[in-house]
């Protein structure tokens, strides 16, 4: 999350627009100014917030010491691999870059950026490639807060952005197979990560296999919907804390579908 107090524009660097990147230090801001008596607290964000939200989990509960803190992230499984991008799957060629590293590190460097203690811990796991340090699924195991992680498995956005497939619906042969395949890489890195993780005692998983970027509150996998898996984590109830959908067949994953985006 930024701390860039002045404006800049890492994307462009002769473009006429510039930003502030100050989402940490607005919520260190809230957090000290709303939260100081707060005895439960649970910190989420969807997308780009998901990730934000596993970077910044352990500030909270260092800020909060009197409080329960758990973190729920949503949709925010950026930065996994390996998987191959379009460009190279439809030529039946294995991606150089199965991380992506070289295009994600860009404009980042460029904006001043809260450094989480997980963070500095990936960095000092000699036994982890630095290089990954920068990406949530290879951050998160280092968190110590609780965690719920929910994510669709053929999340579309990062199907389009990430993977680089034109369109929105898959249509050819060729299309469909790559969801099929992000799908499934998605998959082994929650299974990796999460459910075989060394936090798989604490956290909680909620993955339905829709071809969608943001999760469907109404949905069932496994006869439960996010809500109630994440209730169930939550308040340490009955029921199921760690559901993923082993049902990556193209139709069930369009069967639950978002509408294409306008």
């Amino acid at each position: 999350m930024g701390r860039q107090a002045t404006p800049t524009n890492p994307f462009n660097a002769s473009g006429s627009s510039t930003f502030y990147f100050q989402g940490f230090d607005l919520l260190a801001t809230l957090t000290a100014q709303l939260l100081s008596n707060a005895t439960t607290v649970l910190l989420t964000g969807c997308s780009a917030g998901g990730i934000g939200t596993i970077f910044v989990a352990d500030y909270m509960t260092k800020t909060l010491p009197n409080a329960l803190i758990k973190a729920a992230p949503a949709a925010g499984w950026f930065g996994f691999g390996p998987f191959d991008r379009w460009e190279w799957f439809k030529h039946g060629k294995a991606d150089p870059d199965p991380y992506h590293i070289g295009s994600v590190h860009g404009w980042l460097g460029g904006i001043k950026t809260y450094l989480a203690p997980a963070v500095e811990a990936c960095y000092a796991d000699q036994h982890q490639d630095s290089h990954l340090c920068g990406f949530a699924p290879f951050v998160y195991k280092y968190v110590k807060t609780p965690c719920f992680i929910a994510q669709n498995l053929a999340d579309s956005f990062q199907v389009q952005h990430e993977g680089g497939m034109p369109g929105y619906l898959p249509t050819t042969p060729t299309e469909r197979a790559y969801v099929v395949h992000f799908a499934t890489q998605l998959r082994a890195s929650l299974i990796t990560t999460v459910l075989h993780g060394p936090k798989n005692l604490t956290d909680g998983l909620y993955a339905p296999g829709c071809y969608a970027h943001f999760l469907n509150t109404s949905h069932l996998t496994r006869g439960a919907s996010w809500f109630q898996a994440l209730g169930s984590w939550f308040f340490g109830r009955p029921g199921q804390k760690q559901i993923l959908d082993m049902d990556l067949s193209l139709e069930h994953m369009l069967s639950c579908a978002s509408a294409p985006p306008v």
